[in-house]
């Protein structure tokens, strides 16, 4: 048909959850806004997204920055040459939640690889 446009819109889904993926994400991103209310992260954004079909359960890596200063170290660290992180590096975080319930089961530090 001639000046007709046709859009497509694509839901990514599995048979049996009750999650939409999308759904999943905001959930995740929500969690760790509310586990680091009170630091300044920023640059937060998906990394990893998979669905366990047998443990009805997604996993859901979620990378940001967070400023960690040397300033705050003691004397006694500093002299020992410890270092807790360089400044703003990339944190990622691997939440699992529940498709059942929505709910976040865990979330755990997830090494980030060497730029």
């Amino acid at each position: 048909m001639r000046g007709t446009s046709l859009q497509v819109s694509i839901v990514v889904r599995r048979l049996g959850t009750d999650m939409e993926v999308d759904e999943a994400i905001k959930k995740a991103i929500g969690f760790v806004a509310i586990v680091y209310k009170e630091e300044k992260i920023s640059h937060v954004g998906v990394e990893e997204i998979e669905f366990d079909e047998v443990k009805n359960e997604w996993s859901i890596t979620i990378g940001f920055f967070r400023v960690w200063r040397n300033e705050d170290l003691t004397l006694p660290e500093i002299i020992a040459g410890q270092s807790r992180r360089r400044w703003n590096d990339r944190i990622l975080k691997i939440l699992r939640l529940s498709d059942d319930t929505g709910e976040v089961l865990s979330m755990k530090i997830r090494p980030c690889p060497s730029a």
